[in-house]
């Protein structure tokens, strides 16, 4: 609901001043927050992605890696550290509806490679009790499956850009809805310099991005 009114506000502002939006761009960010589960655990999200526009038709692609601190357990003698990185590689193309010059619609579809590593280690205390016994394992595991995405794109001044995102994912028999808010400022026609806000799914992160524009 926030996220309409903010775009309520942000369509009845002035755009005289405006300048056109763009729609190729590469841009890289970084976010850090903190997982929605019971541990709490931080959270940091790197990530880099781009857009070739071809008319009103685009071509896309990005990488976004979930990279979560370990987390450690204790109980009965034993303790157990498990340490996780999610990766999502994707790929896709889109069409943006222009409403005038300074508000798009952008709408996207494609593929997406889902990579999971996960390592643990186990301390257990051996049978005679005056030592430990080291397990550690190590699991990977992907899987393809395909993201569908809408956007909405304001630029209300010549250096001020306000865009919401929200992606469905399928993949690896499960669904994602991921919500973000980006806010960016243009230092020069090239470079843009942005905040970020994320909910992926109950993962809250908020960072930095720069964007390029060619």
């Amino acid at each position: 609901m926030r996220y309409c009114i903010v775009f309520a506000l942000l369509a009845a502002a002035p755009v005289v001043t405006a300048a056109e939006l763009d729609h190729d761009f590469v841009e890289a960010g970084y976010l850090q927050g903190e997982t929605g589960d019971l541990l709490g655990l931080d959270l940091g999200v790197t990530e880099i992605r781009g857009v070739k526009a071809l008319g009103d038709w685009q071509l896309l692609g990005g990488y976004r890696l979930f990279d979560r601190a370990p987390a450690h357990l204790a109980f009965e003698g034993m303790r157990i550290s498990s340490d996780i990185e999610i990766s999502y590689l994707n790929f896709g193309g889109g069409y943006v509806f222009s409403l005038g010059r300074y508000f798009a619609i952008p709408f996207s579809a494609g593929l997406v490679r889902a990579s999971t590593d996960a390592s643990t280690v186990s301390e257990l205390p051996d049978e005679s009790g005056d030592g430990t016994s080291v397990i550690r394992t190590n699991d990977s595991e992907s899987d393809t499956g395909y993201f569908v995405d809408l956007g909405l794109r304001v630029r209300p001044l010549e250096s001020l850009e306000i865009e919401f995102e929200h992606r469905f994912m399928n993949v690896s028999s499960t669904r994602l809805n991921d919500q973000r808010l980006d806010v960016r400022y243009a230092l020069t026609p090239a470079i843009a310099v942005g905040l970020a806000y994320g909910d992926f799914e109950g993962d809250t992160v908020s960072g930095a991005t720069i964007r390029w524009r060619f």
